[in-house]
This record gives structure tokens, C-alpha cells and sequence, in this order.
């Protein structure tokens, strides 16, 4: 299976992202739309160009370069940077050609919820991650919680 090719953009002057309507690599020239406004003739300078990777969240939210995930697994809660390269890791097959270039522990094991850091508990309300009931505790797998443009303090309060 070919994994899509489509990208989106960071504008670095509005500090927002938008979806690429329409792009020119000859004139490197790109249109820009968030459904609201649309940019029309913007300069490559003036965004970053992020990638989509081709896997999809477990609210099929589509993973982008750039995005920060929320990820439960039996090792931990971590919240997990992702770009653009390959990676050694197990999941490298998954992701296809993209891989987790940072990333931060939050829980160390699979706790109750209750258990978990405020800012966990915070974090799964606040992006309406599932809790298994009555184990109290989040299924495996990853969320897209924001970005590193637009959210950077998500991986900057966990250091």
C-alpha cells in the first residue's frame, strides 16, 4: 500500500496552520486555506511545509510532521514529537519513513487515571482520550494533542 502524499503548512507570520490548496514548485509558490481564509500566491519563506505520514490516530485524525501525540502503550503515557526520517524502532514500519524525533515520559506505568500527574489527567480530558472502564486506565495507542508550532509548551512543561 502507497501512503498519500498531501501536506499542510505552519504560516510563520500568523502563527497557524493551514491546509495547502494549491502549490508551485517552480514558482515556489503555494495557495493556503483554513477554511475561513485563503492565502493565495504565498512564498515557501513564509511557511513550513509539513508532511503528512500517512497513519491515521485512534480518532482518525490524520498524523502530520510537526504533530504531538498522546501515546499509551504497557511501557507508559508519553507525549512524542513527530517528523520527518527513518527510525530503528519497532514501529518505524507504521509511521513509513517518519519517526518520533523527541519525546517525554509522563507516566511510567499503566496507572489508573486517577493515579496519573494532574497534567496527564488534564490532558486526557481535555482531548477526550477513552478510559477503560472499569480498569480506569486509557487503551493503547497514539492522539494527536496539537503541534510544535502551535503548542510547543506541551513538550517544554514535561523537561
Amino acid at each position: 500500500m502507497e501512503r498519500e502524499i498531501k501536506f499542510r503548512a505552519y504560516h510563520k507570520e500568523r502563527k497557524e496552520i493551514f491546509e495547502i490548496a494549491s502549490i508551485d514548485f517552480e514558482e515556489k509558490k503555494a495557495a493556503l486555506s483554513n477554511g475561513i481564509i485563503k492565502l493565495l500566491n504565498v512564498d515557501f519563506k513564509q511557511f513550513e511545509l509539513l508532511q503528512y505520514t500517512g497513519v491515521k490516530d485512534k480518532n482518525n485524525k490524520e498524523i502530520y510532521e510537526g504533530d504531538i501525540l498522546l501515546s499509551s502503550n504497557e511501557n507508559g503515557i508519553f507525549l512524542q514529537l513527530i517528523g520527518f526520517g527513518n527510525d530503528d524502532r519497532e514501529y518505524s514500519g507504521i509511521l513509513n519513513g517518519f519517526k518520533i524525533i523527541d519525546g517525554r515520559l509522563l507516566e511510567n506505568d499503566d496507572y489508573e487515571i486517577d493515579e496519573c500527574k494532574e497534567f496527564t489527567q488534564e490532558l486526557i480530558k481535555a482531548h477526550n482520550i477513552p478510559i477503560l472502564q472499569p480498569e480506569n486506565t486509557i487503551i493503547d495507542g497514539w492522539w494527536v494533542i496539537g503541534n510544535i508550532y502551535e503548542n510547543k509548551n506541551l513538550l517544554e512543561e514535561n523537561k
